[in-house]
């Protein structure tokens, strides 16, 4: 779906094309028909247009991104993501999204209940640069320390995040090493809010503590559906679990789990009450998983 109409003027003079982003564009765009005859009108219009805006989709093309492979995007991933207002859904095109992590993290969501949706898992790439460098996370809140920002009611959907392990080594997989001293290689992290929600997803090509974290006070609600998981940990064996869940209330269903070397050591592993894994495939990992109930 576009989300921005043909460049056309609607009432009194305001454009409806994607010069109104945010609620502080909309009150400058009234602020500037303040002296209309019906300046009613023009509020409601605003209104409608950012509200269609927020439930058709922002488009991270119109922000900048290139997803061609080369360009570096992750400053208008960014930009498209600190445009949209919670409740929105971010709508990434066709090709593979290069991204580098900046201060430890990568793509910044901050507001609750964003849906990140790509074109298809083998359709939109958010790949990691070659020599990125230790990173944190890919997607994440963006902090470093606690408290974590709110991302509950987060969704991806129909997309790929590839790591690029082979082009991004670990220097050091000791406990006193990157991994393990704040710059775990997350792809997915949550840790603080409820119902995340990964579906029809892929993960290909990470060597990190884990794939999907969510954890944290009050965490609950995380569901992970029909995801592959392929070519995870070829590096030197360390700790790590392609989902790592502690919190109320987990579901991983109908995924697929593919390791790849020595650090490939557990699919999943769960704590805390209400747990349901079902139909998953596990192969190449020297534990499939590890469930532990409520203390």
């Amino acid at each position: 779906l576009a989300t921005h109409t043909a460049d056309t003027t609607d009432v009194h003079g305001i454009p409806t094309t994607g010069a109104l982003e945010t609620a502080s564009d909309v009150t400058a765009a009234l602020r500037g028909h303040a002296g209309d005859a019906d300046p009613h009108a023009d509020r409601a219009w605003a209104s409608a247009n950012l509200a269609s805006k927020t439930a058709l989709g922002y488009n991270a093309r119109d922000y900048g991104v290139v997803a061609d492979g080369v360009t570096l995007d992750t400053a208008a991933f960014n930009a498209c993501l600190a445009a949209a207002p919670a409740g929105s859904t971010i709508r990434l095109p066709v090709g593979t999204i290069l991204v580098h992590p900046t201060s430890h993290h990568t793509i910044i969501v901050s507001r609750k209940n964003i849906t990140i949706e790509g074109a298809g898992r083998d359709a939109t790439v958010i790949k990691v640069k070659d020599s990125a460098g230790n990173y944190d996370c890919v997607v994440s809140d963006g902090r470093t320390t606690a408290p974590y920002t709110d991302v509950g009611g987060l969704t991806l959907r129909h997309l790929t995040i590839d790591q690029n392990a082979a082009n991004n080594p670990i220097s050091d997989v000791s406990g006193g090493g990157p991994l393990f001293t704040g710059d775990s290689r997350t792809a997915v992290r949550a840790w603080a809010g409820t119902d995340i929600t990964v579906e029809d997803c892929r993960f290909i090509n990470a060597d990190s503590t884990a794939v999907i974290s969510a954890r944290g006070t009050g965490m609950k609600r995380l569901r992970v559906r029909n995801c592959l998981f392929d070519q995870i940990g070829p590096g030197a064996r360390h700790a790590h679990a392609s989902i790592y869940f502690d919190g109320d209330g987990v579901e991983v269903a109908l995924c697929e789990f593919i390791g790849a070397g020595q650090a490939a050591l557990s699919a999943i592993e769960t704590h805390g009450p209400n747990q349901k894994i079902v139909n998953n495939t596990v192969r190449g990992y020297f534990q499939g998983c590890s469930i532990s109930g409520q203390f």
